[in-house]
Order: structure tokens, then sequence, then C-alpha cells
């Protein structure tokens, strides 16, 4: 009786919770939790020991960048991008083709991964293949070349695949690993946006402790100096937040 119960003991998880076998759970240095929240680790999760904190930690971690993965791209230049899309429909009428192949940026942001790595029909008359979506790739980094059918060998796919692969399902098919990838490179644009718009409030508001530059702020609140502290707190008597 006494094996059975610990056969069939339950345990809730550290993390979220939830309850599950005793035995089946994961055993962190000071803790058990599920491997629904063991498998957020990522690939070291089988060769590093972690405290329950640098799960935690980690796991928040995650989940903000997962969160900011759903943010398009922010430096799109849609001037360039018409530039480059006449250049080739030019090219791809000399070469005369109506199709146009798109690249695949990664890590992508979403839209860019619905729409990237496709085979596209310029006119649209070409029902292999789906029409090209100007609008929407005009705001991504996807670059566009002629493709010549049943001559050219497509980038992304296997030849012979070129129809089926084009036209898959209009939806986001990135992998948590790359909406991470992604959503740390968009954290990290937004945290340097705001650390400029904080920089110019402290140099108008604060300027006898402001930083000599941008850089120098930035550094100090990565740091979580003193004299960033210290910043933080008489920004915020003035009414100002400045997140730590």
């Amino acid at each position: 009786m006494g094996i059975l119960n610990k056969l069939t003991e339950k345990c809730a998880c550290d993390i979220c919770g939830k309850s599950g076998n005793k035995l089946l759970m994961q055993t962190l240095i000071d803790g058990r939790i599920c491997n629904d929240c063991f498998n957020k680790l990522g690939d070291n999760k089988f060769t590093t020991k972690f405290t329950l904190k640098q799960v935690m930690e980690k796991i928040e971690y995650q989940e903000k960048m997962l969160s900011n993965s759903d943010i398009d791209y922010p430096f799109p230049d849609t001037e360039s991008f018409y530039e480059m899309l006449q250049i080739e429909l030019q090219n791809a009428k000399k070469l005369k083709t109506n199709l146009l192949e798109a690249s695949y940026p990664e890590p992508a942001s979403k839209t860019e991964a619905i729409y990237r790595g496709r085979i596209y029909s310029i006119s649209g008359k070409d029902k292999r293949f789906p029409a090209l979506p100007i609008n929407e790739l005009r705001n991504t980094r996807i670059d566009l070349y002629p493709f010549l059918y049943g001559i050219s060998e497509p980038l992304h796919c296997k030849p012979g695949q070129e129809i089926k692969y084009s036209n898959r399902p209009f939806i986001d098919t990135r992998n948590d690993k790359e909406k991470e990838e992604y959503g740390a490179f968009i954290t990290e644009f937004l945290s340097k946006e705001q650390n400029a718009k904080d920089y110019e409030w402290i140099l108008n508001n604060l300027p006898e402790i402001a930083p000599k530059s941008l850089s120098g702020y930035s550094r100090m609140k990565n740091s979580k100096s003193k004299n960033f502290i210290k910043i933080v707190e008489a920004a915020s008597k003035l009414g100002y937040n400045i997140n730590m």
C-alpha cells in the first residue's frame, strides 16, 4: 500500500500550480515543476540545474518575448520597397515571367512569417500562385526576385513543390524559438526608444543631474547605479515615471 501511494502521490507545480504525479515532475534545486513549465526552459533544460527563482525569471522573460513577437517590424522603408519592386518588375518583364519569389527573413515578424518564401503572380492572373500582396509586403523586410516556373530552382522549398508551398495557409508559422528571437529584437528596440524618450525628459527637467550622453544614461540604467536611482526618485517627485 505504501509503494502504491508513493507511485500515485500528487504534487502541485511550484510555478503554475497544476497538480500532477509527483514522480513524473521535474526536480529543481529547491522545488518541483510540471513538464509544461519545464519545457519552457529551452534547449539547455536537461544540462542545467535551476533554482525556482531562475525558472520563474526565465519563463517571465520568455513570455514577454513571445508577447512582443506580435509587434510588426519597426523600421519599414516603404520608399525603398517600391523602388525595389519597380526594379524587379522590370527584370521580370525582361525575363518574360509573371512570377516573383519572396525572400525568407529570419527571425521574422508575424506578417513576414505569413508571406515569406512564397512565389507570387504579379498580375494575379496565374491562378496556380497567390496574387502579389503589395500592401502587406511594403512594411516588411521581404525582398522579391523574378521566378521562371520550370526553369528557376526555388530557394525555400523542394523543386516541384512550388505551387503547394506558395499556397500553404496564410498563417504565422514561427515556432516559439523564432518568436522569442524576434521578440528579443523588438524588446531591445523598444527599450532604446524609451531610453531616448526618458533621457530627453531628464535633460529638459533635471539638467543638473542629467548624464552627459544618452549612451551614458543607458549604461547607468542597465547597472541600476546610485546616480540612476537618484534620477528615478527625482523624476518621480515631478510626476514622471522611469521604469527600472
